[in-house]
């Protein structure tokens, strides 16, 4: 995989089934891929934008967002996905920096 053909949604899925699955209790491997689900739901141009592309601001929005139709511990496992799954990219030099480093978690609406 090279980083112009990775999309968003595409290294979050890459991410659960390589980093998560195999090292994590199955209970949170489930809810991770749940999350995933959702954030492609919100927003399903997360199949076509690469990982490259997106900035804080983006990621802020989808939690802003979700915030109206999920609880707050909903929206924090949101943030951890996020989070997690770009450090891992990061560390595999598919993007330079974390959009998802300092992401706040706003109140359910």
């Amino acid at each position: 995989m090279t980083q112009e053909t990775i999309t968003v949604s595409k290294w979050l899925n890459e991410w659960l089934v390589t980093y998560i699955q195999p090292c994590k209790k199955e209970n949170t491997y489930q809810c991770y891929k749940y999350i995933i689900i959702m954030l492609c739901k919100i927003r399903p141009e997360l199949a076509t934008v690469s990982i490259t592309e997106v900035e804080e601001v983006y990621f802020q929005k989808i939690l802003n967002e979700a915030a109206k139709k999920y609880s707050k511990s909903t929206i924090t496992k949101m943030r951890i996905v996020l989070k997690g799954a770009y450090d891992r990219a990061v560390h595999n030099h598919l993007c330079d920096s974390n959009p998802a480093l300092d992401l706040n978690v706003p109140d359910a609406t």
